[in-house]
């Protein structure tokens, strides 16, 4: 069975090695999570938070 067809991105070799989560309200995440372009997974839960998002980043700074 095919599980899924596409580019998989190794973001640590691409020069992004830490790898973050970030989760609020969607409300409130909104305007950030879509300035940064280091997004690279977003998932809807319930609860407390509306949105997960899985971040790639440098440790440059």
């Amino acid at each position: 069975m095919v599980a899924g067809h596409g580019p998989a991105v190794n973001v640590t070799a691409a020069g992004f090695p830490v790898h973050a989560f970030a989760q609020g309200a969607l409300e409130e995440v909104t305007d950030h999570l879509t300035a940064l372009p280091a997004v690279t997974e977003a998932y809807a839960t319930t609860g407390s938070s509306d949105v997960l998002c899985k971040l790639a980043a440098c440790p440059c700074r």
